[in-house]
């Protein structure tokens, strides 16, 4: 969890934060980006959800063209 908690206090979190923020969602894709390759737990991953969701951002699927 070390690597999570540091991925939770960096540029490229709070950088993913802002976006999210200004476009009031993040899709998977954009959120699967920021995540170091080195995060691969699961329990690692809701905890980085969990703070997406805890500042009101929504998850949001790419609509089809």
């Amino acid at each position: 969890m070390a690597i999570t908690s540091t991925f939770l206090s960096s540029k490229e979190f709070s950088k993913l934060m802002l976006k999210g923020k200004e476009q009031e969602f993040l899709t998977p894709e954009e959120i699967n980006d920021a995540i170091p390759a080195s995060v691969i737990e699961p329990a690692e991953i809701d905890s980085i959800l969990a703070k997406i969701e805890e500042a009101k951002i929504l998850v949001r699927f790419q609509e089809e063209d």
